[in-house]
C-alpha cells in the first residue's frame, strides 16, 4: 500500500491506460532519496496486467560503461531482437558487445534502432518499460531511451523512469511527475502502517520536519523509536537518530551486523550491477550473501548484484574506510582477470583502488576509453580517458589524454565538458605549438557554439605559433579564423585570414573553407566581382566527390552564398548530396546545420514545403543533439519560412525564441531574424516596422555598411518605396552598375529594384528581372517581381496589360503556400477588372509539417521502414501519419499519393 502518492498513482494509470489504448506515454518521477520512486514503479508493475515488462535500473559503476542500461533492454527483448532488421540487430549487438565489432556507430542510428526494439516488443501486446535511478544510467543509454519515450507515438508503449531531483542537468526531458515530501497526515498513516500506532498530530508533525516527509527515513525511524514516544506518551528525544539521509535510513540497521558483514555488504555494494559470482570469486562467501540477502540488505535473484536500496550503498560503503576501500576495488579487479572477466570493470576497479599515479591501470582504461569509443560509447570514453588522464604521470600523455577525453566529449554532445577538458590538456604542456593545437580544437568548439570572435582571437594567435613549425596546419587554423571573422562581422579581418590561409595550404579542404570566407565577405563588402569566381571553385571543390568531414561546416556557408548568387539549383544540390551522405554515414551530429542549409537553398528558390520539412527537421535533430547554436539558426530559418508563408504570429513566435537564445551566443551573423521580421512586416502592410528590419539585414561590419548581394535587398527597396521613402544613401547608384556574370539573382534583383524605383522604363526593368529569374529557378522572386510589375502597370493605367502578370503572381504565389501574398495578387488583379480562379491546392494545407514529412518521403518513393530511418519515428507512427494522409488527400495508395503531390511546393497552413 502506498500512503501520500494518490496524485502520483493517478498520472501513472492514466499513462497506462493510454498505452493500453494503443497511444504512447512516458512519465519522469523525480524526488529525493527515499521518497518511494521505486515503490511507484513496483506499484505501476503490479497493475500491468496484459503489459510486456523491460525493467533497467542505473547502478553508479555502470555510468562508466556507456550502452550498459541499453545491454539490459536487449537481454529482456531477445526474440524482439532477432526480428528487427539485420543492420538495427547489428548495430545495438555491436555497441553492447554482443557482436562483432564494426566501424563506430552514430549514436542517433543506435537510438532510432532502439526505439524501433521497443515498437517491435509493443507489436504483440503493450509494453511497459521501468527505469530505475535513471540519474545512474550510463549517458548513452539514457539518451536513446529518452529519445524513445519523445518519439513513440502510436506505439502501445508506457516508459516510466525514476530519478533522483538533485541532477536535473542528466535527467530525460519528459514531463515530470514529482514525489515530494509527505505530509503530517500522510506521515502519521505511514507510522500506523509500519507499526500499528496512530501517532497524535503533534509528533507527526515533529517527525515529518525531523525527516522532511522522507518515507524511507520515517519507516527506519518508527522501526527504531520506543512506542510510547510514538504514541505521545513520552516526548520524542531532543535530538532524533538522524544524520545524513542515508544513514537516517540504513545507520541502526547497520548497527545491528557483525563486522564482517558489513564488509561482505561494502564488497557487494561497490560490485552493483556485477554478476554475483564475481563478487563470491573476490572474498564474499555464500553463508554471508544468503544472510545478507535474508535480511532484506541484498538482491541477488535478477542475476545482477543489487542492494536493497541506493542508500544503503552509499550508508555501508562511507563506513569502510578509505584503505580498506581500495583493497575491496583490488579483490573485484582480480575476479575479473581471465577468462570471463569484464577488462572495463577490472580497469574501473583497479582505479578506484590506486592511491596516485599508476602507468599500468592508467593504460589499462585508455584502452577502455578506446574501445568505448569505437563502439559509440562517448560519454564513457570521455569519462575513462579523463580518469586515465588523472592517472597519468608523464604531463606530455597526461596532456593527450585530456585531448582525447575532450574529443570524445563533443561526439558526446557536452561541449562544456570538452572545453574544461581542453583547459586542463593545456595546462599540462609547456611546449608553445602543443598549446596551439589545443587552441586550435578549443577554438573550433567556440566557432560551433556561437562565439566566434572570441575563437578568431584564439585561432590567431594559434597560426601565428605554428606557421613556422607546421605552416599546413596553420593555414587549416586561418581558414578558420577566416570564418570565425565572418561570423563576428568582422569582414576585413575575415578576408585577411582567408588571404594567409591560402598561401599557407594546398590542401583542398583549406581552400574551401578560405574561399567560402572570402566570398561570403566579398559579398557583404559590395564585391561580386571578386567573390565570385571564388565561390564558384569552392562548388567545383565540394561538387568533386566526397565531402571531408573537416568541410562539412564549411557546405552550409558555400550554401548560403550560392543562394545570394542565385544559383538555386547548385545550392539545392550542394547541400542535399552533403545531407544525404551524411545520413548514410550515420553522422547525425553534423545533420542540424546542413538542413539549415537545405531549408535556406530550398525557402529561395520557392519550395516552401520542403524548406518547413528541412528547418523543422534541423531544429528537431538540434534539440536532440542539444546544440544550442543550430537550434537558434534552425529556429531564424523556421521564422523566414514563416515569414515567406505569411504567417506573422509564426514569424513573431520563432524570432521570440532566437532573441531568448541570443543570451547563450556572441553571433553576428546571419540576419535571418531580421530578415524574416521584415518580410513579415512587408506582408502585412507593416512598412516601418519592415523597413527598421530590412535596413539591419541588409548592413554588415563596423561600421554598418549596406550590402547589395543579399535577398531581402529587394524587399528594403520595396519597404522604401511602399513607405514613400529615399532608398538608402548610395544604393541607388550601386543598383544602377553592372552586375558580373555568374550572379543572375543579383542582375535580376537590381533590375527589380529599378522598376520599382520607376527609373527606367517598367517594360524594360521588369522584363530584365524576369528573364534573369528565369535563370536562377527561384518561384518566389518571379511571383513577386510579376506582383510588382503588375502592380505598377495597372498604377499606370495600364489595366489590362497587368492582368496577365497579376493572375501568374497569384497562381505562383498559390503553387508556394503563401496565402497572404496570393490574397493581394487577387486583390490587384480584381482592382484591374480580371480574377483568378480557386487554388488547387491538394489538400496539403491540412496537413501538420509531420504529416507532410511523410507524405513527400512515401511519394518520393521510400518504404515505410525508411520513412521511419530517415524522420526518426516507429513505423507505427509513420503508418498513422500516412493513413491520415490518405484521409485528408482523399488518396488510396502510394501511386494516388504521389500523383498528388508531384510537383508541388505549398506549404500546410
Amino acid at each position: 500500500m502506498l500512503i501520500g502518492r494518490s496524485g502520483q498513482t493517478a498520472r501513472i494509470a492514466a499513462a497506462m491506460a493510454q498505452a493500453a489504448a494503443g497511444r504512447a506515454a512516458a512519465l519522469l518521477l523525480v524526488g529525493a532519496p527515499g521518497m518511494g520512486k521505486t515503490a511507484l514503479l513496483e506499484w505501476a508493475r503490479g497493475r500491468a496486467t496484459g503489459f510486456q515488462v523491460v525493467a533497467v535500473t542505473g547502478a553508479r559503476p555502470d555510468r562508466t560503461l556507456g550502452w550498459a542500461g541499453l545491454l539490459q533492454v536487449l537481454r529482456a527483448l531477445p526474440a524482439e531482437l532477432r526480428r528487427l532488421p539485420p543492420g538495427q540487430a547489428g548495430l545495438l549487438r555491436q555497441v553492447c558487445g554482443l557482436g562483432p565489432p564494426g566501424s563506430p556507430p552514430d549514436r542517433l542510428a543506435v537510438q532510432v534502432a532502439l526505439l524501433c526494439l521497443l515498437a517491435a516488443a509493443a507489436e504483440r501486446r503493450p509494453l511497459l518499460v521501468l527505469v530505475d535511478d535513471a540519474h545512474w544510467l550510463d549517458a548513452e543509454s539514457r539518451d536513446a531511451l529518452s529519445f524513445a519515450a519523445r518519439r513513440l507515438d502510436a506505439d502501445p508503449v508506457l516508459l516510466l523512469f525514476a530519478a533522483r531531483e538533485q541532477a536535473p542537468a542528466e535527467l530525460p526531458p519528459l514531463p515530470v511527475c514529482p514525489v515530494p515530501a509527505l505530509d503530517p497526515g500522510s506521515v502519521a498513516a505511514l507510522v500506523a502502517a509500519v507499526r500499528g500506532i496512530d501517532p497524535p498530530a503533534g509528533t507527526a508533525a515533529r517527525l515529518a520536519e525531523a525527516t522532511g516527509g522522507n518515507p524511507l527515513a520515517l519507516t527506519e525511524l518508527a522501526r527504531g523509536l520506543p512506542a510510547a514516544q510514538l504514541r505521545g506518551t513520552e516526548p520524542l528525544p531532543h535530538r532524533l537518530p538522524l544524520a545524513s539521509v542515508a544513514e537516517q535510513a540504513y545507520g541502526p540497521r547497520l548497527d545491528a551486523l557483525p563486522s564482517g558483514l558489513v564488509t561482505t555488504l561494502a564488497l557487494y555494494a561497490l560490485a552493483a550491477g556485477e554478476d554475483p559470482d564475481r563478487v563470491l570469486t573476490a572474498g564474499a562467501t555464500a553463508t554471508d550473501a544468503a544472510a545478507l540477502e535474508d535480511a532484506g540488505l541484498l538482491e541477488l535473484a535478477s542475476g545482477r548484484v543489487r542492494t536493497a536500496h541506493a542508500l544503503l550503498a552509499a550508508a555501508v560503503v562511507g563506513r569502510v574506510p578509505p584503505s580498506r576501500r581500495r583493497g575491496l576495488h583490488r579483490a573485484l579487479a582480480a575476479a575479473h582477470d581471465g577468462p570471463g572477466g569484464d577488462p572495463a570493470r577490472r580497469a574501473w576497479h583497479l582505479a578506484e583502488a590506486a592511491d596516485g599515479p599508476d602507468a599500468v591501470v592508467a593504460g589499462a582504461l585508455a584502452a577502455v576509453a578506446a574501445d568505448r569509443d569505437a563502439a559509440g560509447g562517448y560519454a564513457a570514453a570521455a569519462g575513462a580517458y579523463e580518469r586515465s588522464a588523472m592517472l597519468t604521470a608523464s604531463a606530455g600523455l597526461r596532456s593527450r589524454r585530456y585531448q582525447d577525453a575532450a574529443d570524445a566529449a563533443v561526439l558526446a554532445g557536452y561541449d562544456d565538458w570538452s572545453q574544461r577538458l581542453l583547459a586542463l590538456a593545456r595546462a599540462q604542456t609547456a611546449d608553445p605549438a602543443d598549446r596551439a593545437r589545443i587552441d586550435h580544437a578549443l577554438g573550433v568548439r567556440h566557432i560551433y557554439a556561437g562565439r566566434p570572435r572570441r575563437a578568431e582571437a584564439l585561432l590567431l594567435a594559434a597560426a601565428d605559433v605554428l606557421a613556422p613549425v607546421d605552416p599546413g596546419l596553420a593555414g587549416a587554423i586561418l581558414s578558420d579564423a577566416a570564418f570565425a571573422a565572418f561570423l563576428g562581422d568582422r569582414l576585413p579581418e575575415s578576408l585577411a585570414a582567408a588571404d594567409r590561409a591560402r598561401a599557407s595550404s594546398a590542401d583542398p579542404a583549406v581552400l574551401l573553407a578560405a574561399d567560402v570566407s572570402t566570398g561570403l565577405a566579398g559579398l557583404h563588402l559590395g564585391d561580386p566581382a571578386a567573390a565570385g569566381p571564388l565561390l564558384a571553385t569552392a562548388d567545383e571543390l565540394a561538387a568533386a566527390g566526397t565531402v571531408p568531414a573537416a568541410v562539412v561546416e564549411y557546405v552550409i556557408p558555400l550554401t548560403i552564398a550560392l543562394t545570394w548568387a542565385g544559383r538555386h539549383a547548385e545550392a539545392v544540390w550542394t547541400a542535399e548530396a552533403v545531407a544525404a551522405e551524411l545520413r548514410a554515414r550515420g553522422a547525425s551530429g553534423l545533420l542540424p546545420g546542413v538542413h539549415y542549409a537545405c531549408a535556406y537553398a530550398r525557402l529561395w528558390r520557392g519550395d516552401l514545403a520542403r524548406a518547413r520539412l528541412h528547418a523543422a527537421a534541423g531544429q528537431d535533430l538540434a534539440r536532440e543533439t542539444g546544440n544550442r547554436l543550430w537550434q537558434l539558426l534552425t529556429a531564424g530559418a523556421l521564422a523566414l519560412c514563416a515569414a515567406v508563408a505569411g504567417d506573422r504570429a509564426g514569424c513573431d513566435r520563432w524570432a521570440g525564441e532566437v532573441r531568448a537564445r541570443r543570451t547563450e551566443v556572441d553571433l553576428r551573423q546571419p540576419h535571418d531574424i531580421d530578415d524574416a521580421l521584415g518580410l513579415a512586416a512587408l506582408a502585412a502592410g507593416d512598412t516601418d516596422a519592415a523597413l527598421a528590419h530590412l535596413q539591419r539585414a541588409n548592413t554588415a561590419g563596423e561600421p554598418g555598411r549596406l550590402v547589395t548581394g543579399r535577398p531581402t535587398m529587394v524587399d528594403l527597396v520595396e519597404a522604401c518605396v511602399r513607405a514613400g521613402r529615399p532608398v538608402p544613401d548610395g544604393l541607388a547608384e550601386r543598383l544602377a552598375g553592372a552586375v558580373p556574370a555568374g550572379f543572375p539573382a543579383m542582375t535580376a534583383d537590381a533590375w527589380r529594384c529599378r522598376g520599382l524605383l520607376g527609373r527606367d522604363d517598367l517594360d524594360i526593368a521588369f522584363g530584365r528581372a524576369l528573364t534573369g529569374y528565369a535563370g536562377t529557378g527561384s518561384v518566389w522572386q518571379e511571383a513577386r517581381t510579376r506582383l510588382a510589375y503588375g502592380e505598377r502597370l495597372r498604377r499606370c493605367g495600364r489595366r489590362v496589360d497587368s492582368r496577365p502578370e497579376l493572375a501568374r503572381a497569384a497562381a505562383l504565389f498559390a503553387e508556394i503556400g503563401t496565402e497572404v501574398w496570393r490574397r493581394r495578387a487577387v486583390a490587384e488583379l480584381a482592382a484591374a477588372g480580371g480574377s483568378a480562379p480557386a487554388p488547387d491546392r491538394a489538400g496539403v494545407e491540412g496537413l501538420t509539417v509531420q504529416e507532410l514529412a511523410v507524405a513527400m518521403s512515401v511519394a518520393d518513393g521510400a518504404t515505410n521502414r525508411e520513412v521511419s530511418a530517415t524522420l526518426f519515428l516507429s513505423p507505427k507512427t509513420v503508418e498513422m501519419h500516412l493513413t491520415r494522409v490518405y484521409r485528408k488527400l482523399g488518396v488510396r495508395s502510394r501511386t494516388e499519393l504521389a500523383a498528388r503531390l508531384a510537383g508541388r511546393s505549398g506549404a500546410p497552413a
